[in-house]
């Protein structure tokens, strides 16, 4: 029997947001360092926090809407509070851990 967590759903979603290729004027690295993690402003673009954490905009909205990520409204423009990502994306690690286990487990 599996665990059942909130998470479980938004990964699936975090599975099918990743982008495949990066459009026309987008900038995403190959991968983000933690020095680029800790040069990052407390307080982060939607386009910023979603290069950082590897997603598409459109999920970083989502996740804020949803009310997993925490942001602000500052000058009209959306902040993404880069602790609050943070702590998501580690949930979701766990999350990945604990199925990976599970998975294992199963196949014994």
């Amino acid at each position: 029997m599996g665990i059942t967590t909130g998470f479980e759903s938004v990964y699936r979603r975090f599975e099918s947001y990743r982008p495949s290729s990066v459009g026309e004027g987008e900038v995403m690295p190959d991968y983000v360092t933690p020095v680029t993690w800790l040069a990052a402003p407390e307080l982060l673009p939607v386009s910023e926090a979603a290069r950082l954490a590897g997603l598409t905009p459109e999920l970083i909205r989502w996740l804020v809407k949803d009310g997993d990520i925490d942001a602000q409204e500052v000058g009209g423009e959306l902040l993404i509070e880069k602790a609050s990502l943070s702590e998501w994306l580690e949930a979701l690690e766990d999350l990945a851990c604990i199925q990976a286990v599970q998975a294992a487990k199963a196949e014994e």
